[in-house]
């Protein structure tokens, strides 16, 4: 058996600490329960496949069935709570460059088929030990030598994994739908994530080719590569502390995003526009002007002030006032540190801000610290 396929035991103990962690926060939300499920179920399936592949599985034999149905609760279980995370529950969905909409869903329906399986399963969970021994038995025996099983309910397992995989990729265009080039690209939380939905995804379709070709190897190493999805969760955790709650603010974010997209800058070359603001504020030096509105700036920009004010609320994060105010305030900073001679108020007029209190109240809410104070500290406001 490959030595990393050893880790099963321990990563399914790792689990079930990680769902007891999700249970035992003041505020249980229904993230939280989705998580616990889905790690229980996670643990469980690690421990069914490592007693099998061990041949254990004889000391346990009810285990070798009742845990199937945990293959087809626990994609649909974690899709949920990356939709919930996605903000996809509710109607209108989302969309990446307003080109594709990902549909609404609720839970339940996604769970008739784990159903449907613990219905087919209770004949065979209540029949004598023996019975489910020889099911044991010749599945090893296929595994082993590849030779012909005539059990129709060993076909649960591979429709199982199948269920799994399907959902795990499902899981992945959601979000690549969603996210931004940028996000995908930088954010950790979601790179951490992605990873692991490929290594499970990868996992899921090696093991159905084992189960098909009757590749033990590729069963092992199946299970070796799940086995090391509960450790990395926990090296994430360790790296992202809030790592779950990082990646659904993350999501969040992007959501809003997304909808003001849709809305207001419908159209608009994001790109475009951002090159023509840089240039009037560097050029131009517009944000200068005590007398400088949205209206104004969006007028010059050739756009709407609400696509404008969405532009910098949403894209920027800050608003119109505290876009201008920190353009101000980095130029008073650079004549602060480079014309000493300069009085403060002669910057602030300089900048843009038509009176001295105005200056310093800006200044010190962007800076930290008062003009005066900045310059006698050299820049450095701990100084």
């Amino acid at each position: 058996m490959i030595a990393s396929a050893y880790l099963a035991l321990p990563s399914a103990f790792l689990l079930i600490v990680f769902a007891i962690g999700e249970l035992s926060v003041p505020k249980i939300r229904k993230r939280n329960v989705l998580l616990a499920v889905a790690f229980v179920a996670f643990a469980f399936t690690l421990v069914r496949a490592f007693l099998l592949l061990r041949g254990w599985m004889i000391y346990i034999p009810h285990l070798y069935e009742t845990a199937l149905p945990l293959n087809f609760f626990l994609g649909p279980v974690v899709r949920t709570y990356m939709r919930e995370a996605l903000g996809l529950t509710a109607a209108g969905g989302a969309s990446k460059n307003n080109k594709q909409k990902i549909e609404t869903q609720r839970l339940w329906p996604h769970l008739i088929p784990g159903l449907i399986v613990c219905g087919i399963l209770i004949p065979n969970v209540l029949q004598p030990a023996a019975v489910k021994l020889e099911r044991i038995a010749a599945f090893l025996e296929y595994m082993r030598t590849g030779a012909p099983i005539h059990d129709p309910f060993a076909l649960i397992l591979p429709l199982g994994i199948l269920h799994v995989a399907t959902y795990l990729g499902l899981i992945m265009r959601d979000m690549v739908l969603l996210l931004s080039v940028q996000s995908l690209r930088h954010e950790g939380t979601v790179r951490a994530f992605l990873s692991i939905a490929g290594i499970a995804l990868l996992s899921s379709l090696i093991a159905i080719a084992g189960i098909a070709t009757a590749r033990r190897e590729f069963i092992e190493f199946s299970i070796s590569l799940l086995a090391v999805i509960p450790p990395l969760l926990y090296i994430f955790q360790r790296r992202f502390p809030q790592f779950f709650n990082d990646l659904e603010a993350l999501l969040k974010r992007e959501r809003e995003s997304a909808r003001y997209q849709r809305s207001q800058l419908e159209g608009v070359n994001l790109a475009d526009l951002e090159a023509r603001l840089e240039r009037l504020m560097e050029t131009e030096r517009l944000y200068t002007r005590d007398d400088l509105s949205l209206p104004a700036l969006a007028e010059l920009l050739g756009t709407t002030p609400h696509q404008l004010s969405e532009y910098f609320n949403h894209i920027r994060n800050v608003n119109f006032a505290g876009y201008i105010n920190g353009r101000r305030i980095a130029a008073a900073c650079e004549l602060l540190l480079g014309d000493p001679s300069r009085t403060v108020l002669s910057v602030a007029y300089e900048v843009g801000f038509n009176s001295k209190s105005a200056f310093n109240e800006a200044f010190a809410r962007h800076a930290g610290v008062s003009p005066t104070r900045f310059r006698k500290s050299g820049g450095r406001p701990g100084a």
